[in-house]
């Protein structure tokens, strides 16, 4: 016997609807405003960007690093760095890293990819894997943060670091240290 959940359109009442159209409508408009406010704060981002860039630039005209103004406030710049190893420039990095002593800097990660009820075989010891003929992904990386305090202290230390082949990226950013 199939029961039917399902209530002819004549069963509802217009009052019954009325609630699910509100609050359909009250989402949509929630939805709305977090775009807009999303769109809001990609806009104001940009425009601290370029304030931040007048900023460098004028300190950099003027030759100066950091001023203290008249309500306490201290505005300077500081160096910020970054980087980036490209698949095209990895194996020049990680060589270059290994070679130096910085291999610590390198992460592996290995995936393995188990099927239903293998529970007994994820137990087993890594240098079984390829034994068992299980699929396996690598991954060797750098963390990006790990890579940007490597560059600082790399460039602030005054040592010899490829330029191109960690993708280096050198500028200053605005740090504004507001009075009491």
């Amino acid at each position: 016997m199939a029961i039917n959940l399902r209530r002819d359109e004549k069963d509802f009442q217009v009052t019954e609807v009325d609630p699910i159209s509100k609050a359909s409508q009250d989402y949509l408009k929630a939805e709305k405003e977090v775009e807009d406010l999303e769109a809001l704060i990609k806009v104001k981002k940009e425009v601290l960007r370029k304030a931040n860039e007048n900023l460098v630039q004028l300190f950099e005209e003027r030759g100066v690093t950091s001023i203290k103004m008249t309500n306490g406030s201290t505005v300077e710049i500081k160096p910020f760095y970054t980087g980036s190893i490209t698949e095209e420039k990895k194996e020049e990095a990680f060589e270059w890293l290994r070679e130096k002593g910085y291999e610590d800097l390198i992460k592996n990660q290995v995936i393995v990819k188990f099927g239903r009820a293998e529970d007994d075989k994820a137990q087993k010891l890594f240098s079984d894997l390829a034994n068992q003929g299980l699929d396996t992904d690598r991954t060797v990386k750098v963390e990006p943060s790990t890579l940007r305090g490597f560059i600082r202290e790399m460039l602030e230390g005054g040592k010899e670091l490829p330029i191109d082949t960690f993708g280096v990226f050198v500028g200053h950013k605005v740090k504004i240290q507001k009075g009491k």
